[in-house]
């Protein structure tokens, strides 16, 4: 998130998700996520770039594309409420 740099997610069966992370916390369900602006990826055809919660504990390796984020996105605003805790955010 603070190096500026577009994350690929890559999971285990065979799907990756390029992601532009905006905050890092602890879900409402009790889940550590990410929440991201997807790119690119995803599990199927039909997933367009937009908002998503990512889960820490799903992909296998996270990398570092080397291309630049261009976060905050339209729409992000600090303090989600769909977190229940705020780790880290932009």
């Amino acid at each position: 998130m603070q190096s500026g740099v577009v994350l690929r997610l890559s999971y285990g069966d065979g799907y990756t998700r390029d992601v532009e992370v905006h905050a890092v916390g602890v879900s409402l369900s009790g889940h550590e996520v990410m929440r991201c602006w997807q790119l690119r990826g995803g599990k199927g055809p039909d997933e367009r770039p937009g908002w998503t919660f990512a889960r820490l504990d799903e992909p296998r390796m996270v990398t570092r594309t080397g291309e630049r984020s261009h976060a905050p996105r339209a729409g992000y605003k600090r303090g989600d409420r769909a977190l229940r805790r705020v780790i880290a955010q932009i």
